[in-house]
């Protein structure tokens, strides 16, 4: 089947990034969730004092313990193997607030990475490579789209002040500790990406792959959405700021720019890229689930027959950006 001519999917392809950096990160490689510690409570099974945190701003932490376990067969770390065998989440810890523990650690700090991780993938494609953006539907109305291309893009460095939430990581043995949202002004990164013919290179659409680090406040896309990334319109991004945030720091503006300098795990996202692309240009050969990226995708829409799930679990949860591109809806 001849695939030139087909434009690259910006949602499909953030569903794969997402999937490949969270199974492989390695500052979380082999760790398995030790305890959680809801917003108001501490660790129970640790005494962890982290350092200036009585300078901490007064917001909802939450304490994730993990146990870095080294000796692993496994090539990736995957959302069913994040409790240690026969452990049940406990502490009222629902399987959903499980998943959304996961990546939001794997998000952890994650704005830069992932602005090098789309810079690398983009640069793997020819400059006149099409881009099709997706926006979630809203109500009854079907999502808006686009074409675009992958120069049409931009870096956007957005400072805020007071997070809402803020997380803090304690990794053993190596008493490593690793906080985020837990000081007043608050900087991360994300991709805008405009029309292919509006010359004010306006930005109508963002994606922010570590929206997650804010928990389910973070998900994505549309205002009610439950995927594990925010590809948002002008709107929608604002609406998830002020969710997340108290709002911009008003002594700072954003910073734009077309690239980044590389970052330390630049050899690593490489790999991630490549397995990506290469997964993109063998899109019609083989499949991978909707919603999470997971390639054991064996449920099929009985709609549409184009996508694909690796549960009805998660099959249910996308459907609500699905909907708006199923023909059977």
């Amino acid at each position: 089947m001849d695939t030139t001519d087909e434009p690259l999917d910006l949602y499909d392809i953030a569903v794969l990034l997402n999937y490949e950096r969270a199974t492989t990160e390695p500052r979380f490689r082999h760790t398995k969730l030790r305890e959680v510690a809801l917003p108001g409570t501490r660790p129970k099974t640790v005494a962890f004092k982290a350092p200036n945190e009585h300078e901490w701003i007064d917001n909802d932490c939450t304490w994730v313990v993990l146990d870095q376990v080294p000796d692993q067969s496994s090539d990736r770390d995957l959302f069913s193997d994040f409790l240690p065998e026969g452990k049940k989440p406990g502490g009222g810890i629902s399987e959903q607030e499980l998943e959304t523990l996961f990546y939001q650690v794997r998000c952890h700090d994650g704005g830069y990475i992932n602005i090098g991780l789309l810079q690398i993938l983009f640069n793997m494609f020819p400059n006149d490579t099409k881009l099709k953006i997706r926006h979630a539907p809203k109500n009854k109305s079907p999502g808006e789209s686009y074409i675009t291309s992958v120069t049409k893009r931009v870096i956007i460095e957005e400072p805020f002040m007071y997070p809402k939430t803020s997380m803090a990581i304690a990794i053993l043995p190596e008493n490593q500790l690793l906080v985020s949202g837990n000081m007043p002004n608050f900087e991360t990164a994300i991709m805008g990406f405009g029309a292919l013919d509006d010359p004010s290179d306006e930005v109508k659409s963002y994606l922010d792959l570590s929206s997650m680090q804010f928990g389910d406040a973070g998900r994505g896309p549309g205002l009610n959405g439950k995927q594990l990334f925010a590809l948002d319109t002008t709107a929608e991004h604002q609406s998830r700021v002020m969710r997340t945030m108290g709002g911009n720091d008003p002594e700072k503006t954003p910073k734009t720019s077309g690239a980044i300098r590389g970052t330390p795990y630049d050899d690593w996202l490489t790999e991630v890229a490549t397995r990506v692309k290469k997964k993109w240009d063998n899109r019609h050969e083989e499949h991978w689930c909707g919603h999470c990226g997971s390639p054991d995708a064996t449920s099929k829409c009985a709609g549409c027959g184009q996508a694909w799930y690796c549960g009805k679990d998660h099959q249910k949860v996308a459907w609500g950006f699905h909907r708006g591109y199923c023909n059977k809806a």
